[in-house]
């Protein structure tokens, strides 16, 4: 359940708050009697790992890219095609 706080109390208890959110507690803001943000634990995103990625349906195609080291930085690369 998500509990509510007002402006005034996270104010006065942002440390003790900031912990229980660290803790994955959620709050809704209460502000002139209305909610007006919520504040929650961030959700990172996951890098997608799946078989059906194509890059890695690339690399099982073309297995030799596996291991393929650029000998020029990408910054070099566009450096060279301006000039």
């Amino acid at each position: 359940m998500q509990a509510s706080i007002s402006i005034k109390e996270l104010r006065s208890h942002l440390s003790k708050i900031l912990a229980e959110v660290q803790k994955g507690r959620t709050y809704a803001l209460i502000y002139h009697s209305r909610v007006v943000a919520e504040l929650g634990p961030v959700k990172t995103a996951k890098p997608d790992a799946s078989e059906d990625h194509p890059l890695n349906i690339f690399i099982e195609d073309h297995p030799e890219f596996a291991k393929w080291k650029p000998r020029k930085s990408a910054v070099q690369l566009v450096r060279e095609v301006r000039d």
